[in-house]
């Protein structure tokens, strides 16, 4: 069916799409318009699980806050169509290799279950007693910063470091310890529960140093095993095919 999703609908239903659009596969919440999955520029989404659209007409450019769209029949973002369902089955295999990699100790030692952080291949519990505090960088007098410099030292018995060390704050502790597949792609799509970043913002992240330095951990350390360039690749297609999660 082709009409204006701003057309017919009372006002509640027009904001209930505004938000649903501004989710993952939008060019809305990608910042403006990046390319679909297809290698398109310039495509429209039509909602969290339709995967980027490539072909469907706007009243308005894309990444235009509020502007009202329309879905023509054929659109890969229409759920159902052959293009659609790829698109979500490629996000759901490309969470495969984004799990695998929050899984990794480089990564998932900071994303602990409780309020101490883990160390060490073995993902063991921080020595020293060290806890995560309400900002996540350290309680007073033990702050990360203390012994993490911006920079890995030298040996394998010195701390490690990046910019910006630190947990996830107390109030929004986003844990991948213990996380199944599935609970872990529901909670990092849900701003609510991801630290209040939109998908784009999460590929984003992906790339700060902080997170870069999971395949340089220095002396003694091994590094995250899938490649940085895959992670990205991975990230992107999950974006734009709709933040697809597995079923378990």
């Amino acid at each position: 069916m082709k009409r204006s999703l701003s057309l017919g609908l009372p006002a509640f239903a027009v904001a209930a799409v505004a938000i649903a659009t501004l989710t993952c596969g939008s060019p809305d919440a990608a910042g403006g318009g990046h390319a679909s999955a297809r290698g398109k520029p310039g495509a429209q989404a039509a909602g969290g699980q339709g995967g980027a659209a490539a072909t469907a007409p706007a009243t308005a450019k894309a990444g235009t806050a509020g502007a009202p769209r329309t879905v023509a029949p054929g659109d890969d973002a229409v759920p159902g169509t052959p293009a659609a369902d790829a698109a979500q089955a490629a996000a759901v295999a490309a969470w495969d290799v984004v799990y695998g990699v929050l899984q990794h100790p480089r990564c998932a030692n900071c994303h602990p279950g409780g309020n101490a952080p883990l160390q060490g291949d073995a993902m063991l519990v921080h020595a020293q007693n060290v806890q995560r505090g309400a900002d996540g960088k350290g309680l007073f007098g033990m702050h990360c910063s203390t012994c993490h410099q911006t920079r890995n030292l030298e040996s394998p018995h010195l701390p490690p470091g990046a910019p910006e060390w630190h947990l996830p704050a107390a109030d929004m502790p986003l844990v991948f310890v213990g996380m199944s597949e599935r609970a872990l792609c529901e909670q990092m799509r849900d701003p609510r529960r991801n630290g209040g970043k939109t998908p784009e913002q999460l590929y984003e992240h992906m790339n700060t140093p902080l997170v870069l330095w999971g395949w340089d951990p220095g002396p003694g350390r091994v590094p995250v095993p899938t490649s940085h360039d895959a992670l990205m690749t991975a990230m992107r297609t999950w974006i734009d095919g709709g933040c697809g999660c597995p079923d378990k």
